[in-house]
């Protein structure tokens, strides 16, 4: 029985780190682009299979991502995402499938893409706001809201008073939700 010989990509990459960061980065945007998928369609049954979609365009055309600059890599998988969402629309329009026109398709993708930058801008600023706490604060906070332990768990394991501790992260809390509030306000100074 002959064997049968997997199929050979047309792209061999040169740097095998690259082509690890290039999929990371494609990795962090699943939620994000399917989210924008269903939002495009008004279809979340249909967004996982319309983001696979288009992650098999994106790591395909990958070489072309070089040449794109403006909007950086994440406008591009938006893009390629959105033409996956509309091929899809159309998919269904041929089915006899009610669909939304392309003008409101068009700007519920506009308004969803720019609610997930404006998150995106928040989390940079959130890490910005981060840096500038002192580091044992920073510490707590990452503790308490990444490990699970509940704040008394954590004041008794450290020997502190279970009350003071929650005014002090509502404290930091606070603090971070000014900072980032100022971050994301643009300030004329700074123009």
């Amino acid at each position: 029985m002959p064997q049968q010989q997997q199929p050979q990509s047309s792209h061999r990459d040169p740097d095998p780190l690259a082509a690890w960061a290039y999929s990371d980065e494609l990795a962090q945007l699943q939620a994000e682009l399917r989210a924008y998928a269903a939002s495009v369609t008004g279809d979340a049954s249909a967004a996982d299979d319309i983001v696979q979609e288009a992650n098999l365009a994106i790591w395909h055309k990958r070489e072309q991502f070089e040449e794109v600059r403006e909007g950086g890599f994440r406008a591009w998988a938006f893009r390629i995402t959105y033409f996956k969402a509309l091929s899809h629309r159309r998919d269904q329009s041929r089915r006899g499938w009610l669909v939304f026109n392309d003008d409101l398709a068009q700007q519920i993708a506009e308004k969803a893409e720019q609610m997930s930058q404006g998150q995106n801008l928040r989390m940079e600023a959130l890490q910005t706001c981060m840096e500038h706490i002192k580091p044992e604060q920073r510490h707590l906070l990452i503790h308490i809201y990444g490990s699970g332990e509940s704040v008394a768990q954590y004041s008794k394991r450290h020997q502190k008073n279970t009350e003071a501790m929650y005014k002090t992260l509502q404290r930091l809390k606070k603090k971070l939700q000014d900072c980032v509030t100022r971050k994301m306000i643009p300030s004329p100074i700074n123009e």
